[in-house]
């Protein structure tokens, strides 16, 4: 066996064993999860190796279309909210400005929201 070979075998393994462990952390914190989209967030969340997404808690919910109609999501949605609302009333976060923008709804380049619109 090459050395490439095994390096390969040995990450396929840690990733497995990984993911299985990340499977059983949704579990916990969302029990009533679907199996399906618990392995899904799962895989999702292990394969982010350059951690794209800040906020892991939104692989779990992006998992449904509607995660406020899910019971089994309510209380992570909740407190998803809140820190939401939190940081909004902190103002502890700032926006990523595209100096390209350009609003398909108003044509507005200026990033603020239209008033009759509300976009």
């Amino acid at each position: 066996m090459s050395l490439i070979d095994k390096l390969e075998d040995l990450v396929a393994k840690v990733d497995t064993e990984y993911q299985e462990k990340m499977e059983a952390v949704i579990r916990e914190i969302v029990p009533g999860m679907p199996e399906g989209n618990v392995c899904h967030a799962a895989e999702r969340m292990c394969t982010d190796r350059m951690g794209r997404m800040m906020d892991i808690d939104l692989y779990i919910l992006g998992e449904e279309d509607r995660p406020y109609e899910c019971l089994y999501l309510n209380e992570l949605l909740m407190d998803r909210i809140a820190r939401v609302a939190k940081i909004h009333e902190d103002k502890s976060y700032e926006y990523d400005m595209d100096d390209n923008y350009w609003c398909a709804t108003c044509g507005s380049h200026s990033h603020k929201e239209d008033s009759k619109t509300g976009y």
